[in-house]
């Protein structure tokens, strides 16, 4: 996979075949299409490889003892510098343009890695909840939106070519305001 994704990198998805990412990786062309049946199978297990570690950031804030809101903000932490990674944005621009060009590609993608996570996060808010931490009706709402309040602006710039990354400030202040959000929405009011 590391041979597939330096190339797409350099050349683009749609200028890269199979046979390309084998020359470069040294592998068996037949193993690859055991494996990944094509190239479109080879970025999703990409992108799943990628999504692995916001399921790895998930299940420690689901181990985490205290209140919600030291979780929240050190998930979002681990979260940001997980999406804001060059390689991770640059990743995202290439899911993205193949996306507008094959719509079941996208459908795809959206409904394996991005949906385990945020099924995996609302287990984190229905156990919170269950504990009495926080009053929530619908947890997988409360996923959606924690995430959409953290992510959206971020990536969207990246996606957009911002040229300067968030600063350390900026970034603490920005998830200081998307939990203090979550919290205010959510909190006991005890």
């Amino acid at each position: 996979m590391a041979a597939a994704y330096e190339l797409f990198l350099e050349q683009g998805y749609s200028n890269v075949g199979m046979t390309d990412i084998i020359r470069r990786s040294g592998g068996s062309l037949s193993t690859a299409y055991e494996l990944f049946e094509n190239k479109a199978g080879l970025l999703r297990a990409m992108v799943t490889e990628q999504f692995a570690s916001l399921h790895e950031v998930i299940s420690n804030i689901a181990a985490t003892e205290g209140p919600p809101e030291e979780a929240l903000k050190a998930t979002a932490r681990d979260f940001l510098r997980i999406l804001l990674d060059p390689g991770s944005i640059a990743m995202l621009r290439i899911i993205v343009a193949e996306s507008l060009k094959d719509a079941a590609f996208g459908n795809c993608l959206s409904e394996s890695a991005p949906e385990r996570t945020a099924v995996a996060l609302s287990g984190v808010f229905s156990n919170w909840r269950d504990q009495g931490l926080l009053d929530i009706d619908d947890p997988r709402q409360a996923a959606d939106s924690f995430c959409a309040l953290l992510v959206h602006k971020v990536q969207m710039s990246a996606l957009c070519g911002v040229p300067e990354p968030m600063t350390e400030e900026e970034q603490t202040r920005h998830i200081d305001h998307v939990v203090r959000t979550i919290c205010c929405r959510y909190g006991r009011g005890d």
